[in-house]
């Protein structure tokens, strides 16, 4: 028995990355000239930590876009970007779940800014005009360097904040809690490492990647409750795609052949079944030789099964040893 186990051992393991040789011969099994080339694309673009996202755009052409950083690509008042992009490194933040009315409510914030001359930004869901404009005041004269990310209210960024949060590992400020905004902006306030800010969205440096991959787990297991055709899949897929560090984009061109869209769909679902923890023999897919696809889940039971047979062995005075690793 303890042969038998130590051979399926080594004749299977958990892949923890697409195997270029399936991958091709995925490729090879689509028919549409296009779908291979931006497939091809893709294969030479991926790593094992790789996240890939497919969107239409207006363009004619197709292309592949590469991104190694967390990029918030959000609707939010652009008034306060007094040039194209607005950048700093160990800057001061808050983040408020709530509607800024009053100046009254950051004086205390405004007069730190002023007095010792450091960077701040105010991630929240909206301000009055005499907020907004008492800034802006002060921002162009110079008095202080303080960048309101502003959103807009809509389905998307909706539950942004905590995305945001998880990124810069902070504490929201909301009423919910008894929280605020008054007396949160006397305590300290935390410290960001780099923040760039252009038109629409932000690139943020991220704090705590564990709490980063707790929340785009959280992201998932949500995706995966929900009926296929819900529309907020794909609000969840655009909160997912913002956390993702290592990613790649395939815009489509929304006049395109319907094929080439369903071909690279096939594959990204063929990347994700492999990606989500499989069993896999050493022999290559084949037309005559079709693996069995194991999930973790499945490959855990199948080695609980053996485990039992293996302690009933030893029960009955047989000296059996079992490493798994």
């Amino acid at each position: 028995l303890n042969s038998y186990i130590e051979k399926l051992i080594k004749k299977s393991k958990i892949v923890k990355k697409p195997e270029k040789e399936d991958l091709l011969l995925k490729l090879n099994s689509y028919k549409n000239k296009e779908s291979k080339k931006i497939i091809r694309k893709l294969i030479k673009m991926l790593s094992i930590k790789t996240s890939v996202f497919l969107e239409e755009t207006l363009q004619e052409n197709h292309f592949l876009e590469k991104n190694d950083k967390l990029i918030f690509d959000l609707d939010f008042d652009e008034r306060f970007m007094l040039k194209d992009s607005w950048k700093s490194k160990n800057f001061k933040f808050i983040i408020i779940d709530g509607f800024i009315q009053e100046v009254s409510e950051i004086h205390h914030l405004l007069t730190m800014a002023a007095d010792d001359k450091l960077d701040y930004v105010i991630f929240c869901k909206g301000a009055s005009e005499e907020v907004k404009n008492t800034i802006l005041h002060n921002l162009k004269r110079g008095t202080i360097s303080v960048m309101p990310i502003c959103l807009k209210i809509n389905e998307e960024n909706v539950n942004i904040l905590n995305d945001i949060a998880a990124c810069l590992d902070s504490d929201i400020v909301s009423y919910l809690k008894g929280d605020t905004i008054s007396s949160s902006v006397s305590r300290d306030l935390g410290y960001g490492k780099s923040i760039e800010i252009v038109k629409n969205s932000f690139t943020i440096e991220c704090l705590n990647k564990n709490r980063i991959n707790r929340q785009i787990e959280y992201l998932e297991e949500k995706i995966n409750k929900l009926q296929i055709g819900d529309p907020n899949i794909i609000y969840l897929n655009k909160r997912l795609k913002n956390l993702q560090s290592d990613k790649v984009t395939i815009k489509i061109s929304r006049t395109s052949n319907t094929q080439i869209k369903k071909d690279i769909d096939d594959f990204l679902k063929f990347i994700k079944n492999i990606k989500s923890g499989i069993i896999n023999l050493d022999k290559p897919i084949t037309k005559s030789n079709k693996r069995k696809i194991y999930t973790f889940n499945e490959f855990i039971i199948i080695i609980k099964k053996f485990k039992s047979i293996v302690q009933t062995f030893e029960k009955l005075g047989f000296a059996i040893s079992m490493d798994i690793k």
